[in-house]
C-alpha cells in the first residue's frame, strides 16, 4: 500500500533531483520543513518550497511541465503552484531572499542517499503559532536529544 508519506516523499526526492540539476538554490519550507526533518505525524496539506530570488524564473521554466499557476504576488512574496499525482507543489521566493545558501537556519538533510536543503525545525518552532506543531516539535526535539 501506498501511503501519503511514500508519495510526498517521492514527489520531494524527485522535485531536489530537478532542482540540483537546474542549480536552483532553495530550501524546504513551513510544514513541509518538518517534514523532511523527520516529524510527519501531522497531516501535510501542500508541499512549500522556497526558491532564491535569482533562480525563481528558472524555477517557473524547469517546472513548466506541470502546468502550473501564473505567477503571483502576496505580502512581498511572489508564488506560483502545480499539482503531482493531485498533491500541490507550492514555490516562493522575494527579492529579498539573495543569499539563501547562507541561510542559517537552512539546514542539510540526509535521506536515501539524498541531500535536501530545509529550514531547520528549531525555526520553524520559533515562528509557528500552531499550538499542536509547537508539542509534535518539541516532543521530536526531547526524542532526538534522548538518542
Amino acid at each position: 500500500m501506498v501511503t501519503k508519506s511514500n508519495q510526498w516523499w517521492k514527489i520531494i526526492f524527485g522535485l531536489v533531483n530537478e532542482l540540483d540539476e537546474n542549480n536552483i538554490t532553495y530550501s524546504f519550507d513551513a510544514s513541509t520543513s518538518l517534514f523532511v526533518n523527520g516529524i510527519d505525524n501531522f497531516d501535510m496539506e501542500d508541499l512549500d518550497i522556497m526558491i532564491q530570488w535569482d533562480c525563481y524564473e528558472i524555477a517557473f521554466r524547469v517546472f513548466g511541465k506541470y502546468s502550473p499557476t501564473s505567477i503571483s504576488q502576496k505580502n512581498g512574496f511572489y508564488h506560483f503552484r502545480f499539482y503531482i499525482n493531485d498533491l500541490e507543489i507550492h514555490l516562493m521566493s522575494s527579492d529579498q531572499i539573495n543569499y539563501l545558501n547562507k541561510d542559517p537556519d537552512r539546514v542539510c538533510i540526509q535521506k536515501d542517499g539524498v541531500k535536501i536543503w530545509s529550514k531547520s525545525i528549531h525555526f520553524y518552532r520559533r515562528y509557528t503559532n500552531n499550538p499542536y506543531l509547537k508539542k509534535v516539535i518539541d516532543e521530536y526535539i526531547h526524542k532526538t536529544k534522548d538518542n
